[in-house]
């Protein structure tokens, strides 16, 4: 079970989400079981971006216990997100979870 949670609101056209893409591979890849990945539909999920005061893409978000720690718009370096979520304790993600499915 991960730690921590990573919420990614992008789009499939977005040019900056595509370019996330292979970022988000690497970071599932080296830092795996240290991090859930939740991906958000921006065009799909508008009550979700809205609920998360989300309005770029692609922005991510990383929770712990509920709660919002760290926020970033834009392009983010790989090196970046590593530090970032290696920099939080425990997350449950079940609360994220259950806070998006409360919608």
């Amino acid at each position: 079970m991960a730690n921590r949670v990573l919420g990614e609101f992008g789009e499939e056209w977005c040019s900056p989400c595509i370019k996330m893409g292979p970022v988000l591979y690497q970071l599932q890849k080296d830092m795996k079981d240290q991090f859930s990945l939740l991906k958000v539909d921006g065009g799909i999920d508008i009550d979700v971006m809205k609920a998360m005061k989300v309005d770029a893409l692609p922005t991510f978000i990383i929770y712990r216990n509920g709660k919002e720690l760290w926020r970033k718009q834009g392009v983010v370096e790989l090196t970046e997100l590593k530090q970032k979520i290696s920099s939080y304790n425990m997350i449950d993600h079940v609360l994220i979870k259950k806070r998006v499915n409360n919608l």
